[in-house]
């Protein structure tokens, strides 16, 4: 597993977890698998990323700026 967070990428993952301890919800996981679904389906990154529920809409707003 790898050392970073797999939703922020700059945070220390926490043990055993894919999930550094900001980033980390119940059911993160779950909203992590859609996600990759929805990927493999053809949905454009932020579409799937929004509509999974493993991201919000304003985080890419704020990117977007």
């Amino acid at each position: 597993m790898s050392d970073t967070c797999k939703r922020c990428n700059d945070l220390p993952a926490r043990n055993n977890s894919r999930w550094c301890s900001v980033c980390y919800y119940p059911g993160i996981d779950d909203d992590y698998q859609l996600f990759k679904d929805m990927l493999s389906d053809g949905y454009r990154y932020i579409d799937a990323a929004v509509q999974s529920g493993w991201r919000g809409a304003e985080e890419f707003m704020e990117t977007d700026q």
